[in-house]
């Protein structure tokens, strides 16, 4: 009977348990949550529309400022360095129309989705006419998701977005200072092979000039009266200084060329500052490009810079002309810059 007794007791205190568990339950999804999902910025989102834009992590809110210039977009906080407008749309993609699922809207768990103001990451915009087109904090992923918990600075309601904020910025996984770096531009040089009808590469006190010999395409047998012969660009023969290239393989010094046209640099430093710094006053590397239109593009070659504090390693360039200095790899200088015994037919 005792023990009737006792399990009676036990089942009870249980049941009060349970009840009192429920109530605390309902009263946190009262005030924390709500079945909703929420639209946070309207509208599409186009660079049109902005001109400025800045990103930055708690305090240091702005770590990266885009900037519409009258040349196109800049990077405001590294040398006035010209953007990469695809880069800068990747990132605006995603918050066209943003919508997230709402997950609470109590400041004390703020800090739970690193949404605090010293722990998220932050974007900002500017309209046309000065004023902030939207803001947002972003903050961690829950785990095996894709997409960012986040707030409007001014509410403390959180919601998760359904895909990632953060990708467009050069971010994965953790939260992170994002980086200006992932914003340039870095293709120095682009320009068509076929049109470039000779090069000059200067190596210290050696020159080495390069011409095309460009094939020829005949008349055909049913041409009108007078009809004369055209010069086919898309076949051609090396010259060196003038006389046949004899000795030399062809697909060498082609290549050099193909990496001549496209130069893709890792990083950009201050082109405002003494060029003496960079060994680009009077640099004793270059590479003359002869354009079929005679505006000859040069190209200079100064110091090398060793890698340091994230910074990459590399040979300091700019184009003759131009301010904006880059650096290359060595990867880049080693197939400018062969001797002719390296473009050797054998």
């Amino acid at each position: 009977m005792m023990k009737t007794k006792n399990l009676i007791i036990l089942a009870a205190v249980l049941l009060v348990l349970a009840g009192v568990s429920f109530m605390q339950k309902s009263q946190h999804e009262k005030t924390t949550s709500q079945a909703a999902t929420a639209v946070l910025l309207e509208g599409s989102l186009s660079l049109d529309n902005l001109t400025e834009i800045s990103l930055g992590l708690g305090s240091e809110t702005d770590a990266v400022v885009l900037t519409k210039s009258n040349d196109g977009w800049v990077v405001k906080s590294y040398f006035n360095a010209k953007a990469n407008e695809q880069r800068i749309q990747s990132l605006l993609q995603p918050f066209s129309n943003l919508s997230g699922e709402f997950r609470s809207d109590n400041e004390s768990v703020l800090a739970d989705y690193s949404l605090t103001t010293k722990q998220a990451i932050t974007i900002r915009a500017l309209d046309t006419s000065g004023q902030e087109a939207f803001a947002l904090n972003l903050g961690t992923s829950p785990e095996g998701f894709q997409g960012q918990f986040m707030r409007l600075p001014t509410s403390n309601k959180v919601y998760l977005s359904q895909s990632s904020l953060l990708a467009g910025m050069g971010i994965y996984g953790e939260l992170a200072l994002p980086k200006a770096q992932h914003f340039l531009e870095l293709q120095a040089v682009k320009e068509n092979g076929q049109t470039i009808d000779g090069m000059t590469i200067t190596d210290g006190a050696t020159s080495q000039v390069f011409s095309k010999k460009h094939g020829v395409i005949e008349p055909a047998e049913n041409s009108p009266e007078g009809t004369t012969a055209t010069e086919d660009r898309s076949t051609w023969e090396w010259l060196l200084a003038g006389e046949a290239a004899t000795g030399l393989a062809k697909t060498k010094i082609d290549a050099v060329l193909n990496s001549a046209v496209s130069i893709r640099a890792n990083d950009v430093v201050d082109g405002s500052v003494d060029l003496a710094q960079y060994g680009l006053v009077e640099p004793s590397r270059k590479v003359t490009l002869q354009r079929a239109d005679a505006n000859d593009l040069v190209l200079l070659f100064g110091n090398s810079r060793e890698a340091s504090d994230g910074l990459n390693a590399g040979t300091f360039m700019k184009l003759d002309g131009q301010s904006t200095v880059w650096v290359v790899t060595d990867y880049t200088t080693g197939n400018l810059f062969k001797s002719l015994d390296e473009l050797s037919s054998e």
